[in-house]
């Protein structure tokens, strides 16, 4: 019975058609009302003089990041993780309306670039799980991780240890119809899905050849679309066109350039070299990105570009980080996350772009 179940995990690991999840999956969290303790964030937008308002912030418990709409604009998919009732990153569900939230995923490893799917009727995120649970290795490696997170040496420096891996799953809200979409021993990460089709067109990084590259999964097949290395892409919600950060410089100064693509082929830099331009995301009428980028100074603030490139916006002047944009579908509100008082928290703030200036040449 052993040799039969090794053969047939041989043989569903060489094969390209997609795997169902081999993690454990809970039942669909209950919605728990979410009551914010955090102070809200004051935005000061460019130019300096423009009156200041408020940014809300709408959860509490754990490190929350990497806010993302709905289609309706009435949600938001977002990662948790330093809770108490688990340390790694999982999915949730934020209803903005009544401010209730509940747990999407419920996995042993740390999951990652949670996005919407097939209109709003499923999710797509990657997680580390089914890969933990394959290879032994792996599992001791994410003990020392976790470790690491409450181990603080003598000298104050806590040891660094890096997590590699991850696959790309699809499934619905409620948990069911979980889809394993890769199987390798790479870093399947960051997910992108196009809302506007009801089939599998998802578009993700991974290192499987060395650099970052794009592959572009259409529901039957995969292929490479980028040459790297690049990340953290994003579907315009009309699925026309892409959206991606890419690494220009890997020392220090972590030199990334907005690129896009109207035709998944040929890429064109969206923004110019020189600063950390990341996490992008389209606006409503998909003839926008809005992104986090250091260009301003020291601290990362939120920018907005044209799809022509011909005009560069700058949305916020905090002394905090913001990070992971995201705009709402009526274009009324972005949602972000920033790191207050050493945590991760989301908010929202009303969409002010059209108020603002163009700025220098991006």
């Amino acid at each position: 019975m052993t040799r039969i179940l090794l053969a047939l995990f041989i043989l569903s690991s060489c094969s390209s058609v997609p795997k169902p999840a081999v993690g454990s999956s809970g039942a669909h969290g209950q919605p728990k009302a979410v009551v914010p303790t955090a102070p809200p964030l004051e935005i000061a937008p460019t130019p300096k003089g423009t009156a200041a308002f408020l940014a809300r912030v709408v959860t509490s418990v754990g490190d929350n990041r990497a806010p993302r709409f709905s289609p309706d604009g009435a949600k938001l998919l977002f990662l948790s993780s330093s809770r108490p009732s688990h340390k790694h990153a999982q999915v949730y569900e934020l209803e903005l309306s009544r401010m209730t939230e509940h747990r999407v995923t419920f996995h042993d490893g740390d999951d990652e670039g949670a996005g919407w799917a097939a209109g709003g009727q499923k999710i797509v995120y990657s997680s580390m799980t089914d890969e933990m649970k394959e290879d032994v290795s792996l599992a001791r490696i994410k003990s020392v991780y976790e470790a690491s997170k409450e181990t603080t040496a003598p000298n104050g420096i806590r040891p660094i240890v890096t997590m590699s891996g991850g696959d790309v799953y699809l499934q619905r809200l409620d948990g069911r119809d979980i889809e394993r979409l890769t199987s390798t021993s790479a870093a399947d990460t960051s997910p992108t899905a196009d809302v506007s089709s009801k089939s599998a067109r998802i578009v993700y990084a991974s290192n499987r050849t060395g650099d970052k590259r794009l592959y572009l999964f259409d529901g039957k097949s995969t292929r490479v679309i980028s040459q790297g290395p690049d990340s953290n892409p994003s579907f315009s919600s009309d699925g026309k066109a892409l959206v991606w950060e890419r690494l220009l410089s890997a020392d220090k100064t972590a030199s990334t350039q907005l690129m896009m693509t109207e035709n998944l082929k040929t890429a064109v830099p969206l923004t110019s070299p020189g600063f950390t331009d990341r996490q992008p995301s389209w606006n409503a009428k998909n003839d926008a990105v809005v992104f986090s980028s250091n260009r301003g100074g020291k601290n990362f603030d939120l920018y907005m570009i044209d799809r022509k490139a011909s005009c560069l916006k700058r949305l916020t002047h905090v002394r905090v980080d913001l990070a992971w944009p995201s705009i709402s579908s009526d274009g009324s509100k972005i949602a972000f996350s920033a790191r207050v008082n050493g945590q991760n928290q989301i908010y929202t703030m009303e969409e002010r772009s059209a108020s603002l200036p163009c700025e220098a040449a991006p």
